[in-house]
């Protein structure tokens, strides 16, 4: 219906627009042809006399015979007797009787409506005075054309608009119809596929191959669900690992408990000693699943602050310090000149002594720890001289469902990637050549 009543609406605004147009042009060609002929005998090309009058070259009667305008001359004489000079032959009988006074009256160089023997034409009038053999003559030039042909003309232009306007307006439905469905159809089905990935249905994937944009967006839906799929998986693991983590030390501490109780240990001290280790270890580990469940949700969790490197180095060495003086274990550290970073210092002194405590958990006596400044880049490495890294944790490294000999899940490691991430930093695990694991930390010099 919109469609129907613009197309009306365009129709008739064109319809004005042209017959307007039609008519000045029209207009303009009354007054170029009447020129061309003022011209002609002005320099006298085609005036003859007979018989002592004044006449127009017969030849020149065949002027533009396809001309849809009729040009008319007329001597006017000194005595008011006007004569008619020029008239083609096919519309000599035209002007008779009074009607030559409604054209001699009308105004030089205008344009003008007139109605002759029941004909209603637009007209244009100028006049010449040339100097012919002696005499003198003033010559009126009017050149008509009928009305009802500048209506057909008109009608005949405005029809093919019109005509085309609805040629163009059901060929714009048609394609947009067609377009229409091109679009809706993978709409649906891309819509389709995002309620079924709602409710968990990660297999289903979207088979879309119109070779654009809806195409790319199918991809990445799909890209998408594998993801989540994916992810999905893993946090289930995790979970797995996590309650097999903190199931350990509950059964151990409701064990040790339940034998206090009933007096079936000699050394009660001993006992407690191990329910307190468990308790703490069990700490830990939630602790753990706490702090890395704010560093997955909160984006904005990160504290930024001019931080030196220096100072937080030997911070974190301070936290592990009981460990390495227990385990005999020599920490090698040479600090370079001091480079202060925007960093937030509590997340990054956690992730530099988790790593420490990865090391001091499979080292053999020695941790080195290794600077460098480089022209986009903190370089902070971090090594030492144990089994290394097992071949599943360098091939999938950050996985929260990897499994070490010491601790049951990679929530250390994920961590400490999350950490990095947040300071859009870099970190790559690799194994020395003999022996030994490698953790590579790069954060931006900012």
């Amino acid at each position: 219906m919109i469609s129907l009543i613009a197309m009306v609406t365009l129709s008739i605004v064109i319809s004005i627009i042209v017959s307007n147009y039609i008519k000045q042009d029209i207009a303009n060609d009354l007054i170029k042809e009447n020129d061309i002929i003022l011209k002609s005998i002005e320099y006298k090309k085609i005036l003859v006399l007979n018989n002592g009058e004044l006449e127009i070259d017969e030849s020149f009667y065949k002027y533009n015979p396809t001309t849809t305008s009729i040009s008319v001359a007329f001597v006017l004489n000194d005595n008011d007797d006007v004569r008619i000079l020029f008239n083609p032959y096919k519309y000599k009988n035209i002007f008779l009787g009074e009607k030559i006074d409604d054209i001699l009256v009308q105004d030089l160089k205008n344009v003008y409506n007139i109605n002759l023997n029941g004909k209603l034409l637009l007209a244009y009038n100028n006049k010449v005075d040339i100097n012919f053999e002696g005499k003198t003559y003033s010559i009126l030039v009017t050149t008509l054309i009928p009305n009802l042909l500048i209506r057909e003309i008109i009608v005949r232009i405005i029809f093919v608009l019109i005509a085309s306007v609805i040629i163009i307006s059901v060929m714009s439905v048609i394609i947009t119809s067609f377009m229409g469905r091109r679009i809706t159809k993978p709409i649906e089905a891309l819509k389709e596929i995002t309620e079924k990935i709602a409710h968990k249905n990660f297999d289903e994937k979207a088979e879309i191959s119109t070779g654009d944009e809806f195409e790319s967006l199918a991809v990445s839906i799909n890209n998408m669900a594998d993801s989540i799929k994916k992810h999905n998986s893993e946090q289930k693991k995790f979970y797995e690992n996590i309650s097999h983590e903190l199931k350990t030390p509950l059964t151990v501490i409701s064990g040790y408990a339940q034998g206090i109780k009933t007096n079936i240990f000699n050394d009660k001290e001993k006992a407690l000693d191990t329910i307190i280790e468990e308790s703490a270890q069990l700490k830990k580990q939630l602790e753990n699943v706490i702090y890395l469940s704010k560093l997955d949700s909160i984006k904005e969790y990160y504290n930024f602050e001019k931080t030196s490197m220096n100072d937080l180095i030997s911070t974190a060495i301070e936290k592990v310090d009981s460990i390495i003086i227990l385990n005999d274990i020599d920490i090698i550290y040479k600090p370079i000149d001091d480079v202060v970073l925007s960093i937030d210092k509590d997340k990054v002194l956690r992730m530099i002594t988790n790593v420490l405590s990865n090391c001091l958990k499979y080292t053999k006596d020695t941790i080195k720890i290794k600077t460098e400044v480089t022209e986009k880049y903190y370089r902070l490495v971090i090594s030492d001289n144990g089994k290394g890294f097992s071949k599943k944790i360098l091939e999938s490294p950050f996985s929260r469902t990897m499994v070490g000999e010491k601790e049951g899940s990679g929530i250390g490691l994920s961590i400490i990637k999350k950490v990095i991430e947040g300071h859009d930093g870099n970190i790559t695990l690799a194994n020395h050549k003999d022996s030994g694991a490698i953790y590579t930390i790069e954060l931006p010099m900012k």
